[in-house]
């Protein structure tokens, strides 16, 4: 209420029903890991919803819920893979322990900075942890921008630089993504911390001035039908220093991919047009090429 925004509560057994068009933020506030079971409609809706522009917070089991991969086999169905949103690039990593612990904010991310709720946001602040995401651990972490917004270890610099994330900001397709380790929800004094994350997430504190993310792409100009095809955006990089997200389009049909990296196997010959977006989830930047692909 106090940003200016409705508020729904769905069952996580309904999560595949919800019409997410219109939706601004999913808001995942955790549970108990071995019990959340989403099914894989939900995983797969969820996902779209959040590559789309849909932004989405997580927080202990919500953030561990988020990641491609984690460090526990609570979350695997045996034959069937992980429950996963799959919407961080990475890997979460489980932690045990409960209480309330010093967490080392980058007070300079634009997560921050950006807030109206800066001023309330300290360098330095005791979060409650409940088990939960202790680490969370991006692959291409050099492509993402500025992943880190909290960590377990003292700063360098005053950037939050420590090996233990705790917090992130990250971008997947067009959708900002948030995820806490710790619950910032938990505390009064911590509270604007969740404020300044729901804000970033959900474009109320968007900077769509400035120039568009810049795009550094490896595309190959041809490849050969059947065989694996990679292409790269890992040198794209976001101006203003936000983080940036990735959309590559194979213009075959087959679904999106949201990695820095991509790789893409193309089942028959012709010419196809492929085209990278890259997005802070405010500002937008496209290349597109066309790829002939030949007979084996």
């Amino acid at each position: 209420k106090r940003l200016g925004l409705s508020t729904a509560f769905v069952d996580l057994d309904a999560l595949d029903q919800v019409d997410f068009q219109g939706v601004k933020l999913i808001y995942f506030p955790g549970g108990e890991a071995a019990s959340i079971r989403p099914s894989d409609t939900a995983l797969r809706r969820v996902r779209q919803a959040v590559a789309a522009g849909t932004g989405y917070i997580g927080t202990c089991a919500g953030a561990f819920l988020a990641a491609e991969a984690t460090t526990t086999a609570s979350h695997v169905r045996l034959g069937k893979g992980l429950y996963s949103f799959g919407i961080f690039p990475g890997l979460a990593e489980w932690g045990g322990g409960e209480g309330t612990w010093p967490f080392y904010l980058d007070v300079h991310h634009p997560l921050v900075t950006r807030s109206s709720f800066a001023d309330e946001i300290a360098p330095v602040m005791r979060m409650r942890f409940v088990g939960g995401t202790s680490n969370l651990a991006p692959s291409h972490a050099a492509s993402l921008g500025p992943w880190r917004v909290a960590t377990l270890d003292p700063p360098a610099s005053g950037r939050a630089m420590g090996r233990r994330a705790a917090m992130t900001a990250t971008v997947y397709g067009k959708g900002r993504v948030f995820l806490s380790g710790p619950h910032p929800e938990a505390q009064e004094e911590t509270y604007p911390l969740l404020l300044a994350a729901v804000e970033w997430c959900a474009g109320l504190s968007n900077a769509t001035d400035g120039p568009p993310p810049c795009i550094v792409a490896q595309i190959p100009a041809e490849g050969i039908a059947g065989h694996l095809l990679p292409c790269s955006a890992a040198g794209s990089l976001d101006p203003q220093g936000f983080p940036v997200g990735h959309t590559w389009d194979f213009g075959d049909g087959s679904p999106k991919q949201h990695r820095p990296e991509a790789i893409h196997i193309y089942e028959k010959p012709g010419d196809y047009t492929i085209v990278l977006t890259v997005s802070t989830g405010a500002r937008h930047s496209a290349q597109s090429q066309t790829t002939c692909i030949r007979a084996p």
